[in-house]
């Protein structure tokens, strides 16, 4: 089988794990509370087993300290042990961090290396179907208003889901506006018509390869509530993708200043860059 179409006062980071809705695979893996925010870079690939590109990095202060830095790769059809390079760094391999029906996904700690905005480079290696490359990153600055990011990633598979089918992430935050970062690799536009909502607001959509090579990235926009928020992706018409990464970002003090994404800038609900429309054959 063959996949072608396919950051309140002093800075604190807890391993706050919260409860998952049983249909979602993407858990909280850190959290970070204080003068914090984040900012995700991605580059596409249209199903390589190597692939190789710039993640640029845009938003970061002068002066920031670097919380977290954070590779991922996502491949499909097969569990596999591949092994990535940042910069002229070598990072090893690495055995799947999430699974999911035929997607899995891959990280790399890359903190140390990244000092900053800039355009670095990444390559990953023994791969089968790869959509790309992704990096998020969180840091602190005196500049930054009050706040807290947190970080949920892992691995969704949504072929074969069904029609109408959706998948949620849950996240603990504090309220007020909130930036949401994510990400999706071996999707198309063949089916359409995703949305994805805050609390049950539609902020975003659809997941139409707006990176180029079955891959998309997204920086929306909406309001949080204190404790449980839920970023669902709905698909009506039952397309493909993986989606790995999501990121919440929100500021209680009220401020609504966040950094421009990497990539793409999304306002609101249904601003999108569409991606080239291409095909790919669904599996035998």
């Amino acid at each position: 089988m063959n996949l072608l179409t396919r950051a309140i006062g002093t800075v604190a980071l807890s391993g706050l794990a919260t409860a998952a809705p049983a249909a979602a695979t993407l858990v909280t893996s850190s959290t970070f509370d204080g003068n914090v925010a984040a900012t995700v870079a991605a580059f596409p690939a249209a199903g390589a087993s190597a692939p190789s590109g710039s993640l640029l990095v845009s938003g970061v202060p002068a002066g920031s300290t670097i919380l977290s830095a954070t590779l991922y790769a996502d491949n499909y059809f097969q569990s596999v042990t591949p092994s990535a390079v940042f910069g002229a760094t070598n990072l090893g391999s690495v055995s799947a961090f999430g699974t999911s029906g035929d997607a899995s996904n891959y990280k790399w700690d890359v903190t140390g290396l990244v000092t900053g905005s800039g355009s670095f480079s990444a390559s990953a290696s023994g791969l089968t179907n790869n959509y790309g490359l992704a990096l998020v990153v969180v840091f602190s600055n005196a500049s930054l208003p009050l706040g807290r990011v947190v970080v949920n990633d892992g691995a969704q598979d949504f072929n074969n889901a069904g029609v109408g089918a959706g998948n949620a992430t849950l996240f603990n935050a504090f309220a007020g506006p909130a930036a949401v970062w994510i990400h999706t690799g071996a999707d198309n536009t063949i089916q359409s018509n995703e949305t994805i909502s805050l609390n049950g607001t539609v902020i975003g959509g659809p997941i139409d390869e707006n990176i180029g090579g079955f891959a998309s990235l997204f920086q929306l926009f909406g309001t949080a509530v204190n404790g449980l928020n839920t970023v669902t992706i709905n698909s009506p018409q039952g397309d493909v993708f993986d989606w790995d990464i999501a990121v919440l970002q929100t500021s209680p003090g009220g401020s609504s200043s966040v950094p421009e994404p990497a990539t793409l800038l999304l306002l609101g609900s249904g601003l999108v860059a569409l991606g080239r429309l291409a095909w790919r054959r669904r599996r035998s």
